[in-house]
This record gives structure tokens, C-alpha cells and sequence, in this order.
């Protein structure tokens, strides 16, 4: 954690290490111990800071440590992260509260320590385009798009490209963005500032929408069903005249006095004007229906 001290030097105050702690915080700011913000205070006239958070963690594939460093242990790597300040001080004198839906987004854990430096060289945006996580997250933006617009800048201070920022709306719903681009002053910038009369461009993210399968063979084979297919091409603007073409399963076959068998049969559906002949070729069958005055031939081959 922080060491406790009465006096800090410049240079201490703008770099220091403090353990991380998460809090329930609905908002994208951390709060500091009140020693760095008695520091910060006495430095600038708005408390507002942007600070870049380093820790290390375990290089890990699939949930595993893997890899080692020169004396055999295993292999860290090191992240760095950007987060705002705006006055907040923490309860404890030795922690840097951090808001759990940000540190989740951020994959900052809780209890580790990090190296927090304060930054000043960050500039403020004219332009972000973020993209919703999900679905999800677009209707909700649809819906709340005001809210939104008037919370992100209430919530959040600094962005980077490809973070993933957590918005509250009405603070009760949770919605997940994703930085996908930052300009500043026309520049394209890995990290900005959020500022009033900036340009927040949303891209929408439309629920995928699952293509209808065909079922192989019909679950309930009925003779009706057959029937039904005549009927679909008379609707579809057809005539009983007219023909079409379906597949039935063998059940279905056998119950029309087809040839027995265990696969598909591909049919030929004709109305009371077209004519066949029985046993045209191996493998075919025909069958007479009759159903509300229209007659049907069914012809059928049976499917390799």
C-alpha cells in the first residue's frame, strides 16, 4: 500500500504505488488517498487529473501461467491503463478505490498494486466513435440515446482506443461501449480527453438474426401433409394446375401406398389437369389424394 508520511517530494507525489481496491461506484473516476489529493490541490485549480496505472501480471493461455523469466519463474507481462481523477479520496489512506464495472472492463484486479503516474500530456477530443459490446447494449442505446450522451461525460473522463467503457443509465441499467477511434484537434490519437461539444459517433450493433433451417424430413408424417403443399402453391397465386415439388419422409410414403423404404422421397405434386404414367422409370411411384375437391398426383422418386 501507500507508506504514510508527513512530508512527499514532487517527484513521490506524481509517481507513487498504492494497492488497488474496488468499489460499487457507478461512474468511470477513481478516488485517491488523501495525501495525493491534499498534493494535487495544492497544485492545480480544478481537481481533475488523468492518471496511467502499470501492474504486472501472469502471461496465461487459457486460464494457465505459461512461460518463464531468466530465474525460472513464471512469465509476467506488463499492463498500462488510463483513468480519470475528478477529486474523489479514498477511505482508506493506502488504497486507489477503483469502480468495480470499470476494473472489470479494464481487467484491473482487486488487491493488486499498481504504479500510478499522473499525466498531463493528454489532449482533449473532437471526435469518438465507439461501438457497442453487444446487442444488448445498442437497443438500450436506442432507447436511452439522450441519457447517454448527457452520463458519458458526467461518468468518464480519459478514453483509449480499444478499451471497452461502462456507462450507467438511469443509474440502475449498465451499458458497454468500445472505443473504436479518437481524434484530436483532426488527428487521430490512441488516448483523449472526453470534452463538451465533442463528436460522439455510435455504430450500430443489430441482434444476428438466426437463418431458418429445413427440416431433413417431417417430424409428424400425415397424409395432410403432403396435401398441404398443393395447397401453398394455389395461395402463392398457382393453380390446382400448376405443379410443385416437396420432400416426404418414408412414413410418409408408406401411408400414401408408395413404395416402402427408409429415406426421403422426393415428390411431384400435379393438379387434376396434368397426367402421368404409372411406373414411369424404376423407382417412381404415383399416388391419387383427394382433399376440398382438389386431386393431386403424387409422383415420386425416392432420394439417394
Amino acid at each position: 500500500g501507500l507508506s504514510a508520511r508527513s512530508e512527499w517530494s514532487n517527484s513521490e507525489m506524481r509517481a507513487f504505488h498504492v494497492d488497488v481496491q474496488r468499489v460499487p461506484a457507478k461512474n468511470c473516476f477513481v478516488a485517491l488517498p488523501a495525501q495525493i489529493v491534499d498534493f494535487l490541490a495544492s497544485q492545480q485549480s480544478n481537481l481533475i487529473a488523468t492518471l496511467e496505472l502499470k501492474w504486472s501480471s501472469h502471461i496465461q493461455r487459457d486460464g494457465v501461467a505459461v512461460g518463464r523469466d531468466t530465474q525460472g519463474a513464471p512469465g509476467l507481462s506488463t499492463r498500462c491503463v488510463l483513468v480519470s481523477w475528478c477529486g474523489g479520496s479514498s477511505l482508506a489512506h493506502d488504497r486507489l478505490e477503483v469502480p468495480a464495472s470499470l476494473a472489470e472492463c479494464l481487467g484491473l484486479p482487486d488487491g493488486v498494486n499498481v504504479e500510478a503516474i499522473i499525466r498531463a500530456d493528454i489532449l482533449p477530443c473532437t471526435r469518438v466513435d465507439v461501438e457497442p459490446v453487444s446487442s444488448d447494449d445498442w437497443e438500450i442505446i436506442e432507447i436511452h440515446a439522450e441519457q447517454l450522451e448527457e452520463q458519458l461525460l458526467n461518468q468518464a473522463r480519459v478514453v483509449t482506443v480499444g478499451q471497452v467503457l461502462p456507462i450507467w443509465v438511469h443509474t440502475s441499467t449498465l451499458v458497454r461501449v468500445t472505443i473504436t477511434a479518437a481524434w484530436a484537434y483532426d488527428a487521430h490519437t490512441l488516448s483523449g480527453l472526453l470534452q463538451r461539444g465533442m463528436e460522439v459517433v455510435v455504430a450500430p450493433k443489430a441482434r444476428r438474426r438466426i437463418p431458418a433451417v429445413v427440416p431433413r424430413t417431417i417430424t409428424t408424417p400425415t397424409r395432410a401433409t403432403v396435401l398441404r403443399l398443393s395447397s401453398l402453391a394455389v395461395l402463392a397465386g398457382g393453380s390446382p394446375t400448376e405443379a410443385c415439388c416437396g420432400f416426404v419422409c418414408a412414413a410418409t410414403a408408406v401411408a400414401l401406398g408408395m413404395e416402402s423404404g427408409d429415406r426421403p422421397w422426393l415428390v411431384h405434386i400435379s393438379g387434376r389437369g396434368q397426367q402421368g404414367s404409372k411406373g414411369d422409370a424404376a423407382g417412381e411411384a404415383e399416388a391419387d389424394t383427394d382433399e376440398g375437391g382438389l386431386v393431386v398426383r403424387l409422383r415420386a422418386h425416392e432420394s439417394a
